[in-house]
């Protein structure tokens, strides 16, 4: 089986925020960077309208599903629909609804139509380290919601080709401590590149909190071994001087390697 190539984009959108004015660099950056699979986080219905009018003649999305009303307005995948099939999709809940959060773990395995080849594809947006819990406990949520993802990535990952796992960590350190421990790597660092801040972005450089306006790391995207990074940028993007959103989006170009077959299951980490 060839190699085959792939773009992935993350990007927090930022809900409604703002949306009138960052319309215009909405529509200007999806129609400069419309990748292959895009992984939204803070989607809302209204912004999901403006992207499906963006993207309608290249891609898909996964559509409302009434037992999981977080693909409408938490997370959402978009694919190129000329080169990929759904096989199937769903939603894990690694530890937030305890908060009543709607966010979820949104994954969806993707067929390469050319080649066969199965991708599980899945984003999420974990807990901010300014919640009011881990503001009184000084504990990180993350972690545990960390593990409940690997947990769940390592029982899809013998069933598929390739694995891409993306979204708004909040945390520039434990789930990437965590995950590069069974050989699940951001793009960044399978290049050597330093990764530098994604949020907050010059236009919408505010915060409730002064003490949280400072640059911070927290969008990554993850591969399996079974996937080559190519190429890793942050895209610092804006039209007109406005930046589409209060985060930098992550867009990486991807190569699924010869003769993939399905991957073992790599050892589980025990702390």
């Amino acid at each position: 089986m060839p190699a085959s190539r792939i773009s992935v984009l993350t990007f927090n959108v930022w809900n409604t925020d703002h949306l009138a004015e960052r319309t215009p660099a909405l529509q200007d950056f999806f129609t400069r960077f419309d990748a292959d699979i895009i992984c939204l986080q803070e989607v809302r219905p209204e912004t999901l309208a403006l992207f499906d009018k963006f993207l309608v003649t290249s891609h898909s999305r996964i559509s409302e599903q009434k037992d999981e009303p977080g693909w409408m307005c938490e997370g959402n995948i978009y694919y190129r629909h000329d080169m990929f099939s759904v096989m199937e999709f769903g939603a894990f809940d690694v530890g937030m609804s305890a908060k009543k959060s709607l966010r979820r773990q949104w994954w969806a395995n993707l067929k390469l139509i050319s080649t066969g080849q199965k991708i599980h594809v899945s984003t999420v947006h974990y807990t901010w380290e300014g919640h009011a819990d881990e503001c009184l406990t000084g504990v990180s949520p993350r972690v545990e919601y960390t593990h409940a993802t690997l947990s769940f990535l390592l029982q899809h990952l013998p069933q598929v080709d390739a694995m891409v796992f993306c979204g708004d960590f909040n945390d520039r350190y434990h789930p990437r401590r965590i995950l590069q421990g069974v050989n699940l790597v951001d793009t960044f660092s399978q290049l050597g590149l330093p990764m530098q801040s994604t949020w907050p972005t010059p236009t919408w450089n505010w915060t409730e909190d002064a003490r949280g306006g400072v640059d911070f790391v927290c969008d990554w995207i993850f591969t399996c071994p079974r996937v080559k990074t190519l190429s890793a940028q942050i895209v610092k993007h804006a039209f007109k001087g406005v930046n589409p959103s209060d985060h930098f989006p992550l867009l990486s170009v991807l190569e699924l390697k010869e003769n993939a077959a399905a991957l073992p299951t790599p050892p589980q980490l025990t702390n």
